[in-house]
């Protein structure tokens, strides 16, 4: 049997813990579901194989070297065949200048990188997760992100209990951002019910 190629994106990840925190739930509690990679900006791919070492030193030198800080302000949404994504947008001068996506060409789909929220069929959740979003304003300075090579096609697993109590811990902790993550819990109330997100496992 012919082995099928596993395709790799370098994606820039977001590694301020509160703000890992704050996207990683919104992202499980509208999905439904958690994801092999935590939040991030899909800078380049998908590649064939492993990229250059000429481009990953590239990208170090023209992002992680610098450090410059990523804005994340403003959401948005987008349809991609059957499919709407809800997305925060992210604004930083470095990422245009090294990102390249092979199915998404600058010069016919513009450019514009985001962290996304919500990926799903559901039209009308869609919409209320990006009027919910829209009305919290939101703005972020990040100063904390990594590269990472992803592979893609990885498998996802629907919600756990385990992870049922992480985000029960995150909306008790001290994370300045925990309000937000409640309040998504009141539109969120098709995908879950509150004694799921209260289980004490």
């Amino acid at each position: 049997m012919k082995k099928s190629i596993e395709k790799k994106l370098l994606l820039l990840n977001i590694e301020d813990n509160e703000l890992n925190e704050l996207f990683t739930g919104l992202q499980e509690l509208f999905n439904k579901k958690r994801s092999k990679s935590i939040p991030h900006i899909t800078l380049r791919g998908p590649y064939n194989e492993s990229p250059s070492k000429k481009t990953i030193d590239m990208l170090h030198n023209s992002l992680i070297k610098t450090k410059l800080p990523l804005q994340i302000k403003g959401v948005d949404m987008f349809k991609n065949n059957n499919t709407y994504v809800v997305y925060l947008k992210v604004y930083q001068e470095k990422i245009e200048k090294t990102s390249w996506k092979k199915d998404y060409p600058k010069k016919k789909y513009g450019f514009n990188p985001h962290i996304s929220i919500y990926n799903g069929k559901d039209e009308a959740l869609a919409n209320k997760i990006l009027f919910f979003l829209k009305n919290e304003n939101l703005s972020f300075e990040c100063n904390e992100y990594s590269l990472d090579l992803h592979t893609l096609n990885s498998k996802q697993s629907k919600m756990d209990y385990q992870y049922i109590k992480h985000f029960n811990e995150v909306l008790n902790s001290n994370n300045k951002y925990a309000y937000l993550l409640k309040k998504a819990l009141s539109i969120s109330k098709m995908r879950y019910t509150q004694e799921e997100i209260s289980l004490n496992v």
